[in-house]
């Protein structure tokens, strides 16, 4: 605290300008104490929000306050969330012109008003993990990470399924009516998504127990890569410590869950957003199929690295959505 305070007081030593009385510590952490628990519960609203390990306070160029926050492997859980507003703290006219002294200001004011405002009943709702880290910035420019570490119990909200849930929804996107790529969609949308995992379940099974047979390292991650055409046999790949890949090549039944009538290239450049439905439908039916998969003897024996995970990969490019985490 004394060396962000230091800081601050350094910096506002060489304010020139006419409105350093709005920087009263005492005048902004009581706006900050009524504002903060409703915005917690704002954050809350997030659908399916996974524990919070680090929260980012953000100021752009025009004064506007985001929150960004981050699971405990700098995933981005919510980017550009509710915060205070620069105006309602009457620090919009100083930022303009000393936008890094008013985030300095900011930051001192967090750390003073924190360690009160977490043991808020709207603070401690919310999926936490046991150390969560805040920090305050300037849109590329000035930050102080750590302004503030909160360490408690974890907090997990049971919200079922997250990552099934999120599949699901990202299984669907725009296209046009009455073309063969809506056709293609509507037909996928109709996929007899359990059936399709109790037959994957069968076939991973196998897998697991070819892998065994490897005597793997350490298993960093395992993919299901499919083909944009359905032009390339499918395969399950595990990714290895010092980088080993064993390869195992499925038959083309995963490509019968998907309709025959389809765009002719799944591969062309305007259709990505098309492909990567795809690849989240095949998500979506693996991450239900580990629902039961996590659980046998032969998964459980595979030696695995801290952050294992398991996805879906386009073999022509794109996000691989992940259906498993250990």
């Amino acid at each position: 605290m004394n060396n962000l305070y230091q800081t601050f007081e350094k910096s506002l030593k060489n304010y020139k300008g006419k409105n350093a009385d709005l920087l009263s510590v005492d005048n902004i952490v009581p706006k900050l104490q009524q504002e903060l628990p409703p915005i917690f519960n704002l954050w809350m609203k997030q659908e399916y929000l996974d524990p919070i390990a680090k929260v980012v306070i953000e100021v752009d160029q025009l004064g506007y306050v985001y929150a960004s926050l981050f699971d405990d492997r700098q995933n981005c859980l919510l980017s550009e969330g509710a915060c205070h507003d620069m105006k309602d703290l009457g620090l919009h006219k100083i930022y303009k012109k000393s936008p890094e002294l008013v985030t300095q200001f900011l930051a001192v004011c967090y750390r003073k008003v924190l360690p009160e405002l977490c043991k808020t009943p709207e603070f401690l709702n919310l999926p936490r993990a046991s150390k969560i880290v805040f920090s305050v910035s300037e849109h590329s420019g000035w930050e102080y990470d750590e302004v503030y570490v909160f360490k408690g119990k974890p907090n997990i909200v049971d919200h079922g399924n997250v990552i099934l849930k999120r599949l699901s929804k990202a299984t669907n996107c725009h296209t046009e009516p009455g073309t063969i790529e809506r056709k293609f969609m509507d037909n996928m949308g109709e996929i007899n998504v359990q059936s399709c995992a109790n037959e994957l379940t069968r076939t991973f099974e196998k897998f697991l127990i070819w892998l065994k047979q490897q005597n793997p390292t350490p298993v960093e991650a395992i993919v299901i890569a499919w083909s944009s055409n359905f032009d390339e046999k499918p395969a399950i790949g595990a990714y290895c410590a010092e980088d080993i890949l064993h390869r195992f090549i499925l038959s083309d039944d995963l490509y019968n869950w998907f309709p025959e009538e389809r765009p002719t290239l799944l591969d062309a450049d305007n259709l990505a957003a098309v492909r990567y439905c795809v690849s989240c439908k095949i998500a979506q039916i693996a991450c239900l199929m580990m629902e039961k998969v996590s659980q046998l003897g032969t998964f459980q024996a595979i030696p695995k690295q801290k952050k294992f995970v398991m996805e879906v990969v386009n073999r022509t490019a794109g996000s691989p959505p992940v259906f498993y985490r250990e």
